[in-house]
């Protein structure tokens, strides 16, 4: 733990990090409670983060209406634990009535004595010194909305994607595309939309098709919906490039990936989750981008078609 789980926090705080997410995961070997995430553990945000770690920052919960909160403890009564454990902030990012619900419950709890004043009074000085340190408290800055998602910020946020999009297998040295052939190119993807809720702002992965396009690639298109096990190929395709989006969960698109690499087409698979590859270790390119925004997908593109060099690399350990 100490060597890997805990190193990159211990990390942050020494370089003075504003603020930290909590997670919807249980760590067994540091919370003794079964079935308690890390958000509600007193264990984890107090002793450990607090006390062992000496974080002074704001703490803040992931959603509270995710499924690992919502089915177990319920979104409200979560709420209560998470502020009983030693959060600062708790998010309830979709429903009004939740986020009414979880106020009326976090004050009911402190008239009923189950939460001290104190221990609210603690993070409402947390918050206020972040705020004082960001914006200031007597004349804090207007927000102007236009001026975000400017050049500057688009060229950054373009290099990071440069530095994080990971080739982690070419055993047929497929990326780059061989151009000098004219080759067709079959992008196969699904309704990502549909497959976790949690991502509310998921790009399309037209935009891939659109990059590979503006690269000089000839590209078809398709989109597949479960249930549909047949996969037409048009005539004269000469590679094939399917989009997963956590298939490690979702047997249907490694039922698609399993079905296409008998066909004996060249594949490369783009993940946003490199977990993936564990479900179909035998495909022979693989390249993991880690979500579908639109700067990942244009990296892609420009590693596929050989303007860049993957540069990125595994943050995990897979098991293949």
């Amino acid at each position: 733990l100490e060597k890997v789980e805990i190193y990159p926090f211990r990390q942050a705080i020494g370089a003075g990090v504003d603020s930290i997410m909590t997670a919807h995961i249980c760590m067994p070997a540091l919370e003794s409670r079964k079935g308690i995430p890390a958000t509600l553990s007193y264990s984890i945000l107090t002793d450990l983060l607090r006390g062992e770690l000496g974080y002074k920052g704001v703490v803040i919960t992931d959603c509270m209406e995710m499924k690992a909160i919502a089915d177990s403890f319920g979104t409200v009564e979560g709420s209560v634990m998470a502020i009983e454990a030693g959060t600062d902030i708790v998010l309830v990012s979709h429903s009004l009535d939740k986020q009414k619900a979880a106020i009326e419950a976090v004050t009911g709890a402190v008239k009923e004595e189950r939460i001290t004043e104190e221990r609210i009074n603690q993070s409402v000085l947390r918050i206020l010194r972040l705020k004082e340190k960001r914006i200031g408290l007597q004349n804090p800055p207007v927000s102007d909305y236009r001026k975000i998602n400017k050049k500057a910020e688009e060229e950054i946020a373009y290099e990071i994607s440069k530095a994080g999009v990971t080739l982690v297998k070419d055993e047929d040295n497929l990326i780059p595309i061989n151009r000098s052939n004219d080759k067709k190119v079959l992008v196969i993807d699904f309704p990502l939309k549909r497959l976790f809720m949690a991502e509310d702002d998921i790009e399309d992965n037209n935009l891939l098709v659109s990059f590979l396009r503006k690269e000089g690639i000839k590209v078809e298109h398709r989109t597949l919906f479960d249930g549909n096990s047949e996969i037409s190929l048009p005539e004269g395709i000469d590679l094939v490039i399917v989009c997963t989006f956590g298939a490690v969960h979702n047997t249907y698109q490694v039922k698609i990936v399993k079905k296409l690499l008998a066909n004996g087409i060249p594949l490369i698979v783009i993940s946003s989750n490199p977990y993936d590859l564990q479900v179909f270790p035998e495909i022979p390119a693989f390249l993991t981008i880690y979500d579908y925004s639109p700067f990942n997908l244009k990296v892609a593109s420009e590693i596929i078609t050989g303007k860049y060099k993957a540069n990125g690399t595994l943050p995990v350990t897979l098991k293949i």
